[in-house]
């Protein structure tokens, strides 16, 4: 066994501190956030060269995206468990034949969404409420990247496999290196080649695909030979009940991204309605800010499941009761800084969006220091889902993820505009909108408390 195998087994088996933790979580941490980045530089470099119009049509976009980012985290997450639980049950063998699976499914199943894309991306993009005005760019985007979705699951679905085998901060060191090429990309392609809106949104897309190459390809090469981790690609075997235990496990992180492709085109679509292009432009800007604020609570998640898998199989209670306790600590403590520092930022953050349109800045600063509130919630809510993932129960997390993500998210999202509107008048149901996050957010902690503490004597955390 390699050196490399032995460090993750002595932080596997034995006691982690707060500072261990912590540093056992950072690679995973840095590495989804890094991950994020690759469409906010995009919106970024589209915002200040396209215009507003080509900014609001690359964020119309960005939910279909969302779906595919979905099913390489529902096979990296649900695989992750299963992989790990294995590895503590003293079974690497068996773990790696369970890995090789689910490699193959993944790319079967991104051939399969690449040719349904191919067919029918106009009928989504008028789905997902794309304007005549639109619809052009939207298209342009659409077209560059969908043959490269192979890439985009991929990278999602190994972020989350290389935790596993111990490998975070390889991980980490690919997904830098995806991020600068996205960076250098979009400055060449868009900051110093676009003459006009088209070249912008197509510059950004081919940035985008250098990025998702090295992210998605480069670690699938690491696998498909030997290497100093414990997995690695061996013969797969097309075992439809471990990809569907894979499925159920890894079912709430799916419903989560998909339930927030739905929350975006719900929110798009009522912006639309209420203050046209302008209103999107904004919602896409608190969009990705808020995706780097909550890839730090997924990267927390995601780095910590497989100790908590792998405690779990190995039925060391004592030290799962130990991440339990550590991991609620933290993220509370997370989560108060993140509202604090998205407070003080509001004002520089939305200004690197808003291309010098005041308006624009204006209603993004309104918006994001409203939705900063969420930013107390979202930590324990992200953890809550992941850990019952982790402990293989797919049904739980799944439920939590519906709830929060589909019933009171979207329930809140058209309700709370029409309160503010019937109470303040027509100005303030933009406001309403704004809200509902921290409304859904809030009532999900407690519906995640809740699944907490009545399980606490089931799994003995």
């Amino acid at each position: 066994m390699s050196k490399s195998n032995d460090k993750i087994n002595n932080a596997l088996n034995g006691h982690l501190s707060t500072t261990q933790l912590i540093k056992y979580v950072m690679p995973t941490i840095i590495t989804v956030v890094f991950a994020s980045l690759y469409g906010i530089v995009d919106g970024i470099f589209i915002s200040n060269v396209g215009g507003s119009v080509a900014f609001a049509s690359v964020n119309l976009v960005t939910p279909l995206f969302l779906i595919f980012s979905s099913f390489g985290m529902m096979f990296g997450t649900g695989g992750n468990a299963i992989v790990s639980k294995t590895r503590g049950e003293g079974n690497e063998k068996e773990a790696q034949r369970i890995f090789s699976t689910l490699v193959l499914a993944v790319f079967i199943l991104s051939i399969i969404l690449t040719v349904l894309l191919e067919l029918y991306l106009d009928d989504i993009l008028l789905l997902l409420g794309a304007t005549e005005e639109m619809m052009p760019y939207c298209l342009l985007y659409g077209r560059i990247l969908v043959p490269f979705i192979v890439f985009y699951l991929f990278q999602f679905f190994f972020q989350n496999m290389l935790v596993t085998a111990g490998k975070g901060m390889l991980g980490f060191v690919m997904t830098l290196a995806a991020g600068f090429a996205n960076i250098i990309g979009d400055t060449i392609f868009v900051g110093f080649m676009a003459k006009t809106p088209e070249d912008a949104i197509a510059g950004a897309a081919w940035a985008t695909v250098i990025g998702l190459f090295i992210g998605g390809a480069i670690p699938l090469i690491y696998f498909m030979f030997k290497n100093s981790s414990f997995l690695r690609i061996v013969k797969p075997k097309l075992d439809f009940k471990v990809i569907a235990k894979t499925c159920s496990n890894g079912v709430s992180e799916f419903l989560s991204n998909i339930s927030s492709a739905i929350m975006n085109t719900v929110f798009n679509g009522l912006l639309l309605y209420i203050v046209g292009q302008m209103g999107v432009s904004a919602y896409g800007s608190i969009s990705y800010i808020n995706t780097i604020f909550c890839a730090i609570f997924m990267g927390y998640s995601i780095g910590i499941a497989p100790a908590i898998s792998y405690k779990y199989g190995s039925n060391d209670i004592v030290e799962l009761k130990n991440l339990f306790k550590k991991s609620i600590i933290i993220l509370s403590v997370a989560s108060i800084l993140m509202v604090v520092i998205g407070e003080a930022l509001s004002h520089p953050i939305s200004s690197i969006f808003a291309g010098g349109n005041e308006e624009l800045m204006q209603m993004t600063i309104v918006g994001f220091e409203i939705y900063a509130v969420s930013f107390l919630f979202k930590g324990i809510n992200t953890f809550g889902s992941a850990f019952f993932t982790a402990l293989n129960n797919g049904l739980i997390s799944g439920i939590l993820a519906v709830v929060r993500a589909l019933v009171l998210s979207i329930g809140a999202v058209i309700i709370l505009p029409v309160v503010f509107y019937l109470t303040y008048g027509e100005s303030a149901a933009l406001l309403g909108i704004w809200w509902s996050v921290n409304v859904a957010e809030f009532l999900a902690l407690i519906m995640t408390t809740i699944f907490l503490i009545a399980n606490r004597k089931k799994y003995k955390y």
